[in-house]
């Protein structure tokens, strides 16, 4: 045993470990690689190819850029130093996404091992991190940037410990470099200048006066302050943000409790023996800080916990935030090894025993991590198997075509990227959940894309030109603040036993407090109703007490057609009611008295 402890204390084991790391995790996420892209990915892809680099650095480094959801731009970057590496080959961007994972193993096991002063320790949380299942998603899935961001993050922190402790000048600069690069990847760095302060008192706790330590931060903060106000600003307006409500609110406790239990034990096994085990950790913990004091202790816990702050305003908690949160969480299980270290050197059966349950452990984890990777890969396929029937159908489009998508499975300018890279430059995807008018006709091709009962997508051909036009002029002013702005007709000619498809925009120019439904009619010459559209938009989740104002909502409307429909001339009337009361909400003129209850659009004609 007392070889076996001197190889462990070796320069070989280091070595070793690096290789270890390495190979096992190239080998765990190896289904993965053949993946391909997925939402996010195609984006960026698309970004890449279709900017000169000026245009596209502008684009990310640019805060003005009002196309921004988030302030990334080192995430930007990737993807173009990538791009131009890898083109349009999914498998790169993904070997390149696990190699960022696997040099964070490596920083994990160095930062381990330079306190514990053990080897083993250090492997023992960088390999739990490489192949906790937990993560497997995120890794995965090249469009995430948490692994590069806590690259930079751990690199920043490695770079300030060797200067607190060695004071090289050389160390600060350097940790002030990867600071920024944290900070321009992902929102979650704004975090690491409180981790630096942390792991200033807590790890290292050197005698600093007030105003050196003013003066040791003073370059961390003067970054600092402009970032976040940048990312206040691009945040605020992004569109993203307000669908999803991003804000400090009770669910953030909730969140924050739900974040708790799973850096307590990350791991699934079936209730209750996951809160047994979330207890037992938590009571351990609480002894190792509440008796023993532990600083290191104290700085890992609370750094998991200021990792997931940003994230915590979101209206839900996701495990796919957890990955730079999750490293403080392992960097612990190394600690507890460490602590247990005398238990594994006598007697020789108790470290053997130890020693099986440990490697039993961590096979599992690789084993499952793996199963994981396969299984994003098979959920990534099925998303765009939905595809098919459009690229078997068409196998090329007329240059400058949109293909407009009601109600889309994710956003629209993913599928619209997926479509540049299946049909070139010329094919742009639009859809309702986009907040502009798509311009049907201004195009040389058009095409609508709606689900049937069966969940697939049926297409409609939009008509090269259409007689259809509003009774009023638009926008048209209806009551408590609603506004139509505009409206695109497929096609004002259609057949008996086909939909009548609609695309009608609407504002609030006021905050809306009830919930109001939409209603589009087919009448007859005597006001009677042959068929008919009744729903809140966007098939109900978007109702109308959730709209911001003066963004614009553009909503599908697909009216069937039943065969028994006369063929003839009508007319299509659109308005809102309230369901509970069945009040329809009246049309306004200009000097806001009421002069109607609908929009009628038309003329539309019914063939056989």
């Amino acid at each position: 045993m007392s070889v076996v402890v001197r190889f462990f204390e070796s320069r070989g084991w280091q070595i070793i470990s690096a290789l270890a790391l390495g190979v096992a995790g190239m080998l765990m996420f190896s289904p993965a690689f053949h993946a391909g892209f997925w939402t996010d990915d195609f984006v960026f892809v698309e970004l890449a190819a279709r900017r000169g680099l000026g245009d596209y650095l502008l684009y990310y480094f640019d805060p003005r850029n009002t196309e921004l959801l988030w302030y990334r731009p080192f995430q930007g970057l990737q993807w173009w130093i990538e791009y131009q590496i890898f083109g349009v080959n999914p498998m790169g961007y993904h070997v390149v996404n696990v190699a960022f994972h696997i040099a964070n193993c490596w920083l994990l096991f160095n930062l381990v091992t330079h306190f514990t002063r053990n080897r083993v320790s250090g492997f023992v949380a960088a390999f739990a991190f490489l192949s906790l299942p937990r993560l497997t998603w995120g890794v995965s899935w090249p469009g995430v940037a948490d692994a590069l961001m806590a690259l930079f993050y751990l690199a920043s922190l490695s770079f300030w410990i060797a200067y607190l402790e060695q004071g090289r000048r050389s160390n600060i600069v350097f940790a002030w470099f990867a600071f920024v690069g944290a900070l321009l990847t992902k929102e979650m760095g704004a975090t690491l200048i409180a981790i630096l302060f942390l792991a200033d008192r807590l790890l290292v706790n050197r005698p600093v006066s007030l105003a050196q330590l003013a003066k040791r931060y003073l370059p961390f903060v003067i970054v600092l302050i402009p970032y976040v106000l940048i990312e206040y600003e691009v945040s605020r307006r992004g569109v993203y943000v307000g669908q999803v409500a991003y804000g400090m609110r009770a669910q953030s406790l909730a969140n924050l409790w739900q974040y708790a239990q799973w850096l307590a034990f990350p791991w699934h096994i079936d209730a209750p023996w996951t809160l047994i085990a979330q207890g037992i950790v938590a009571a351990a913990a609480l002894y190792w800080l509440a008796v023993k004091r532990a600083r290191a202790v104290i700085f890992l816990a609370a750094s998991g916990l200021i990792a997931v702050f940003p994230v915590l305003p979101f209206p839900f908690a996701l495990d796919r935030y957890l990955y730079l949160p999750m490293i403080a969480t392992m960097a612990l299980l190394g600690l507890g090894f460490y602590a247990a270290r005398a238990h594994f050197t006598t007697p020789r059966w108790r470290a053997a025993l130890a020693f099986g349950a440990l490697t039993s452990f961590l096979i599992w984890n690789s084993a499952t991590v793996y199963d994981v990777a396969d299984a994003y890969t098979g959920f990534v396929r099925e998303t765009r198997l939905q595809f098919r029937p459009i690229f078997q159908k068409h196998p090329t489009f007329p240059s400058n075509t949109i293909l407009y998508f009601i109600e889309p499975p994710f956003p629209t300018p993913t599928i619209s990227a997926m479509m540049y890279l299946r049909y070139g430059a010329n094919v742009y995807a639009y859809g309702t959940d986009r907040g502009r008018v798509a311009g049907l006709r201004n195009r040389d091709a058009a095409f609508v894309y709606h689900r049937d009962e069966q969940n697939g997508w049926q297409e409609l051909v939009v008509a090269k030109k259409s007689a259809a036009r509003a009774s009023t002029s638009l926008p048209a002013q209806f009551d408590q603040g609603l506004e139509l702005a505009a409206f695109e007709i497929v096609s004002d000619r259609v057949k008996r036993g086909e939909p009548l498809a609609l695309i009608v925009y609407w504002r609030a120019r006021q905050p809306i407090e009830k919930n109001y439904t939409v209603f589009a009619h087919v009448v007859d010459a005597n006001g009677r109703i042959v068929a008919g559209f009744d729903s809140q938009p966007h098939q109900g989740s978007a109702p109308t007490s959730s709209w911001r104002v003066d963004l614009m909502v553009a909503d599908g409307m697909v009216i069937p057609v039943d065969a028994t429909v006369v063929p003839g001339n009508y007319m299509v009337e659109i308005g809102w009611y309230d369901l509970a009361t069945s009040q329809r909400l009246a049309l306004l003129d200009a000097q806001g008295q009421p002069i109607g209850d609908q929009v009628i659009i038309g003329p539309v004609y019914v063939d056989e």
